[in-house]
């Protein structure tokens, strides 16, 4: 049965008859292809929604481009080459790394790695060597993409929306545009990340005096130093979130820079498609969720069970691009797990049980930035702000990488009268 689940209202997992109905073929012959390993590892005589999927694209392929153009932004086809991150089972591979490999370096040298920034005894990088092998337009020493500047700051933006709120960094940012215009997205980029950093919550005073990201937004919305454990937690949140190739804020990003846009107005079409409800506003979602999970009484089956009442889906279990499990919720939940009370992470290992129980779907990486922002005490709505200031680093990069490109992005529509 159909479900409302954001950008996918379908279920997850497909019977054989379900699968057979939506590739045109017999149950039979969905059996031979699941015997072949081409519908992946089901899952209590299921099949994941994804694989079934790219069968059929495969056999529409054959039937003419337009049945593989109207599926191509729908989890679809790839319409345009990058060589920034490619999505893999095991999660984001950030120009050759694995984000989840990534998550104990500084999330400034991720942002780095992800504008190819070389490594150079005299730059940032030499920081904290991630033994990288990049290529950057016009090589080593390029004064068009020149070592990234962590230093420079803006003044601050007065601000009517309530924080942490997306609505409010769109006022910061369209406040310091007219400013920021002039430069170049690597020379103001990363002053414009630090001040989203120390506007996304009450204590932006305070952040200001830290000078790396992670301190300054943890700062910023907990009003006070963060502990180890917090500062490597909100850490890994950014870094996972950093990219995840043509999502909604990024594609817009780039439709953007494709029609000769300034890198300014690329990142507000970014961070305004970041404020719909079926993009990183979904964490909010998953966070009410998580909050009512773990102070509910309810035994975690009973919790899903009326979660589900309705034909609802449960938040933050999308499967995505990753039918299979998401390797980002897993990575962060590993190390968020270890630094739970007993008695909460019994909880959560229960709920996540039930929902598997219930759905056979597991946690995406949106369910597991609630629960961690829930659990470090962040204010509501901060997972969120996380989600996009993490995805911050990947909208310059795939911005410089589109601006670099002459081909226009043009989709077509295909007219259907009603």
């Amino acid at each position: 049965m159909a479900r409302e689940r954001g950008l996918n209202n379908q279920p997850e997992w497909l019977t054989a008859k379900e699968a057979a109905d939506l590739l045109g073929v017999r149950t039979a012959t969905v059996y031979a292809y699941a015997s072949r390993g081409l519908l992946g590892a089901g899952k209590k005589g299921k099949y994941p929604r994804a694989m079934v999927e790219v069968l059929k694209r495969k056999a529409d392929a054959r039937s003419g481009h337009g049945a593989v153009a109207a599926g191509a932004l729908r989890w679809g086809e790839p319409v345009l080459d990058s060589s920034i991150t490619q999505l893999t089972p095991r999660g984001p591979v950030y120009r050759g790394r694995r984000a989840i490999e990534l998550v104990e370096k500084p999330y400034e040298l991720v942002a780095e790695l992800l504008w190819g920034v070389e490594e150079d005894s005299s730059s940032a990088t030499a920081r904290l060597p991630l033994t990288l092998t990049l290529s950057r337009r016009g090589g080593r020493g390029d004064p068009r993409a020149p070592s990234v500047d962590w230093t420079a700051r803006v003044p601050r933006v007065r601000t009517q929306s309530e924080r942490p709120s997306l609505h409010a960094w769109l006022e910061v940012v369209i406040g310091l545009a007219p400013q920021l215009r002039t430069a170049s997205w690597r020379a103001a980029g990363p002053a414009l990340m630090h001040r989203l950093a120390c506007s996304a919550g009450d204590h932006e005073a305070e952040a200001e005096e830290h000078a790396n990201i992670v301190d300054a937004v943890g700062v910023s919305l907990l009003g006070r130093e963060l502990k180890k454990n917090e500062a490597k937690l909100i850490n890994a949140s950014l870094v996972l979130m950093a990219d995840h190739e043509l999502n909604p804020s990024t594609f817009s990003a780039r439709v953007a820079a494709s029609a000769g846009a300034p890198w300014m107005d690329c990142f507000i079409a970014a961070l305004g498609a970041s404020a719909g409800t079926r993009h990183a506003s979904a964490c909010d979602d998953a966070e009410r969720f998580w909050r009512a999970a773990l102070t509910s009484t309810d035994a975690p089956k009973t919790l899903v069970s009326r979660a589900l009442e309705g034909g609802r889906a449960i938040p933050g279990f999308e499967a995505g691009a990753y039918p299979q499990g998401d390797p980002r919720a897993e990575k962060l939940l590993s190390l968020l797990k270890p630094q739970l009370a007993p008695a909460t992470r019994r909880r959560v290992e229960d709920v996540l049980a039930a929902v598997d129980d219930a759905t056979g779907q597991l946690p995406a990486v949106d369910s597991a930035l609630a629960l961690t922002g829930v659990q470090l005490g962040l204010p509501p709505r901060a997972p969120t702000a996380l989600f996009v200031l993490g995805r911050t680093a990947g909208w310059f990069a795939h911005i410089e990488e589109q601006q670099a490109s002459a081909d226009p992005i043009r989709p077509r529509a295909r007219f259907v009268a009603k």
